[in-house]
C-alpha cells in the first residue's frame, strides 16, 4: 500500500494495519508512548537516495551555493543492485 505522509503511514502501522520502513527517528514519538515497536534488520544494506531541486534561472543566496557545491563535491554515485548483479 502506498500511503502519502509518514503520519499516515505510522497511524496505520499504530492501528496494526499493516508494516513499514522508516527512518527510526521518524518513529521515536510513537515507540516512547508504545504505540509501535522497532524492529532491527540485520544483514541488509538499506539506502535513501536524495535529490537536490533548484531553478538553474534565478539567483542563489550565497549559502544555498555554498551547500550545492559541497554536496556536488562530496557526492558519490549510487551502484543499483542491478548493476552490480551484473559484475
Amino acid at each position: 500500500m502506498e500511503l502519502p505522509s509518514i503520519g499516515m503511514i505510522k497511524r496505520f502501522v499504530g492501528a496494526d494495519v499493516g508494516v513499514s520502513f522508516i527512518s527510526e527517528s521518524f518513529a521515536r514519538d510513537q515507540v516512547k508512548a508504545g504505540e509501535v515497536k522497532l524492529l532491527n534488520v540485520e544483514g541488509v544494506d538499506l539506502f535513501r537516495e536524495l535529490g537536490l531541486v533548484y531553478r538553474r534561472d534565478r539567483s542563489l543566496p550565497r549559502a544555498a551555493q555554498a551547500l550545492i557545491a559541497l554536496i556536488r563535491e562530496h557526492h558519490k554515485p549510487i551502484e543499483h543492485a542491478s548493476a552490480a548483479a551484473s559484475d
